[in-house]
């Protein structure tokens, strides 16, 4: 799970309690950033939930997603990373830019947008969650789908029509 390197409003701890009342199997290893103001509180909740994992400013954010069956995250860039790496996911937005990204995301079935984390409703987040986690072909038709939308040779293309102008 990451949802952002500060996460000032501190949305992660919200999703960690709603999985914590999906009561599921889950083992949750939770990206926290350098700037995050939350790092004690979150390390507490860690403490006291033997599934969840902090990891704090990871080297290697690639190997962190392809380590994992299920990412949630906020609807901002990241996603593109973790669609290119065909990772099924559940998105939030922690910011108004974020809204139609997650929207978007969703309509083309490349993740599940779980909404505004600052109007979240954590019983129904709880329920979407459990819901997700407990449907493996619905994870596998996202991921599919997300692998499709992202297929990281953007860069490659633009250079070809940047070659082509010059």
């Amino acid at each position: 799970m990451s949802l952002g390197g500060a996460d000032s409003a501190n949305h992660t701890l919200d999703v960690l309690r709603a999985l914590d009342a999906a009561q599921t199997d889950a083992q949750v290893r939770t990206i926290v950033g350098p700037l995050n103001p939350h790092r004690s509180e979150l390390a507490e909740f860690a403490a006291q939930h033997p599934a969840v994992t902090l990891v704090e400013a990871p080297q290697d954010m690639a190997a962190e997603l392809c380590s994992a069956d299920l990412a949630i995250a906020s609807a901002g860039s990241i996603f593109f990373e973790i669609a290119v790496l065909g990772l099924p996911s559940v998105l939030l937005a922690v910011a108004d830019n974020q809204l139609p990204g997650g929207r978007a995301a969703a309509g083309l079935e490349a993740a599940v947008f779980a909404g505004d984390a600052r109007r979240m409703d954590l019983p129904a987040l709880a329920r979407l969650l459990r819901d997700v986690l407990g449907d493996a072909p619905r994870r596998e038709s996202i991921a599919e789908k997300a692998g499709k939308l992202v297929d990281g040779a953007g860069v490659e293309r633009v250079a070809g029509v940047l070659r082509t102008l010059s």
